[in-house]
């Protein structure tokens, strides 16, 4: 019997085991099964390493193989794989971290499924140094890397952790490159997600919704196999664009496509977050509260300082009002030690506007002031420009000084498209309340009208 219908069983388990939440179970079985393909040896095709340890931009079930993809299974393969199934159901990141160095230490390195799997446990546990290394000397010794094709992974990779550290420019540029040279069927879906979350970064929303539209990525994504990674995406662009409802229903998505994948870790993506910060924005807090603080669990349960701080940071900003700088310090602290700048920088402009809301000007304008830092040292126009703009507004003299939290909030809902009485039900006030606060926004910031309100930068509010 062929190894791809041996393993049937094996990854229905799998899938049965992820329904019912029984992540260690999930692992072992496979394990179980990644041992089974070494020990065939005629080798494998790259589909039946499917569904074993979810990857993005990894192997799909049904995928036909191409001449030459026929593999023996080395057994640095089968330690990337471990070390990346480690993360993905938040086992000891310690471990994680000394697998994949392994593997990328041994000659299998040059095995393009090795590299990837390998280096991508590094991104998730937070070693974006050392992940940034290994890239840089994939792509840049030709004579060493195996094949094209592994040169053209460890260049996606590379991309990668320029924006993970938050270099999107350099980031997008690579991204549109090596989509204008040509992406492997396997990994299209993946580079046009992240490019896609490159683009949104440098506020070129148009051009990331395109580029969207063009890849056939705005629909259902049945037949995606980097769903989860594309539905994050475009969860981002529906963010940007003021789309909170489209955003959080694409973040739910988005993790229930990686839990039924048996992964748990925020560190893939912070899906619980994002989906937070968007049922805030829609007035669902009892959800928004209790996905903030499910991802503050798991993100301490793994440990590494990016997921934590992402998660402190959401959970500090959707907490109605401001008791302090020990929860901000502690965030913005942690994603300085993981060299999550872009993270960074979010976290000190969101916190800006939200000090400022609650009268806190001096502090709100320091968070601002860190915040347009790191833009510039990132080369990010659209973010400093962005971040000027906020400084003058909630400056002295500043318009934004004049209107209260509920201006802000009705006006807002007012953006998204809501009717008078619509807003009035939704916050439980009058419609008298709704008219006087649209009154006073439209006075205070000199816009004409609804149509105005699309270049207010609105608070978390």
């Amino acid at each position: 019997m062929p190894p791809v219908d041996r393993l049937a069983p094996n990854r229905g388990a799998l899938a049965e085991l992820a329904r019912l939440g029984r992540w260690s179970e999930a692992n072992n079985a496979a394990l179980e099964a990644i041992r089974l393909l070494q020990s065939e040896p005629t080798g494998v095709i790259a589909a039946e390493l499917a569904d074993l340890v979810y990857v993005a931009g990894g192997p799909r079930p049904g995928q036909s193989p191409t001449a030459g993809e026929r593999l023996i299974v080395p057994d640095e393969r089968a330690i990337a794989m471990q070390a990346l199934s480690v993360v993905n159901r938040i086992g000891e990141l310690d471990e994680a971290v000394e697998a994949a160095e392994t593997a990328l230490s041994s000659p299998g390195r040059w095995e393009v499924g090795t590299f990837w799997y390998a280096v991508l446990a590094l991104v998730y546990a937070d070693q974006l140094e050392s992940a940034r290394e290994h890239c840089a000397r994939a792509v840049h010794n030709a004579t060493r890397s195996s094949s094209e094709r592994h040169r053209h992974a460890a260049a996606v990779l590379h991309a990668r952790v320029a924006f993970l550290t938050g270099d999107s420019v350099t980031a997008a540029n690579r991204f549109t490159g090596l989509l204008a040279s040509g992406v492997h069927d396997q990994q299209r879906g993946l580079v046009v997600a992240w490019t896609v979350a490159a683009l949104v970064d440098l506020g070129a929303l148009e051009d990331a919704g395109d580029l969207l539209r063009q890849s056939g990525l705005t629909g259902p994504l049945d037949d995606e196999g980097d769903r989860a990674e594309v539905l994050w995406s475009r969860g981002l662009l529906h963010e940007a664009v003021d789309r909170p409802q489209a955003a959080f229903d694409d973040f739910m998505a988005c993790g229930r496509e990686l839990l039924k994948r048996s992964v748990i870790n925020p560190a893939v993506i912070p899906w619980r977050s994002a989906a937070a910060r968007n049922a805030y924005a829609i007035e669902r807090r009892d959800i928004s509260l209790a996905l903030a603080r499910e991802e503050v669990v798991e993100a301490n349960r793994w440990g590494a300082p990016n997921p934590i701080g992402r998660a402190l940071g959401v959970d500090a900003l959707i907490t109605d009002s401001y008791e302090g700088a020990a929860p901000l310090d502690t965030a913005a602290a942690l994603l300085e030690t993981g060299g999550a700048n872009a993270d960074l920088r979010d976290l000190w402009y969101d916190f800006g506007a939200k000090l400022s809301l609650e009268r806190h000007f001096a502090e709100g304008e320091q968070a601002f002031s860190a915040a347009r830092h790191l833009a510039a040292r990132s080369r990010n126009r659209f973010w400093v420009d962005r971040i000027d703009t906020a400084l003058r507004c909630w400056g002295e003299g500043g318009s934004y000084r004049e209107l209260s939290r509920q201006d802000f909030r009705v006006a807002y809902l007012a953006r998204l498209g809501f009717g008078n009485k619509d807003i009035a039900a939704r916050l439980h006030v009058s419609l008298r309340t709704v008219e006087l606060c649209l009154s006073t926004v439209y006075r205070k910031l000199g816009v004409p009208g609804r149509g105005g309100l699309r270049s207010v930068l609105f608070p978390p509010l």
